[in-house]
């Protein structure tokens, strides 16, 4: 049991000279990390919106080039109980520009706001709007 005894203590001994050399590196790291995490926080929504502005223009970009000048859009609607599709026409630039549009109001209100999680998620949902009316209108024709 002596032994035991012996060998923790020295174990324990060995660890806080070691933890007592290293504490000036470790106060230096856990500053710079401070300040790293600090920064990052502060740039969140910058860091956040150039993916998903960098998203959008693609697939507008994208649309633009690949999409009919007249769009059909179809839109369900209830009418009298029952499920009828109405099929809307919209000009290209409408059909390109316009979720642009939305997903640079929803960015930008990420950077006014403090709390920017909602805007951000829902300008990555109207990421989804130009990859639809994509495959409605050049895939699915």
């Amino acid at each position: 049991m002596d032994k035991k005894k012996n060998f923790f203590s020295d174990m324990k001994e060995k660890w806080n000279g070691f933890m007592e050399k290293t504490r000036p590196g470790r106060e230096k790291t856990g500053r710079v990390l401070s300040v790293a995490g600090l920064w990052i926080y502060r740039l969140r929504s910058l860091i956040l919106g150039i993916p998903v502005g960098v998203a959008a223009v693609i697939l507008a970009l994208r649309n633009a080039r690949s999409l009919p000048a007249q769009i059909a859009l179809s839109i369900p609607k209830v009418e009298d109980g029952a499920l009828v599709i109405v099929s809307q026409m919209l000009d290209k630039n409408v059909a390109v520009m316009g979720p642009l549009a939305i997903t640079a109001l929803c960015i930008l209100m990420m950077f006014i706001s403090k709390r920017m999680t909602y805007p951000f998620l829902i300008s990555v949902f109207t990421l989804g709007v130009p990859i639809a009316l994509y495959y409605m209108n050049c895939v699915l024709v």
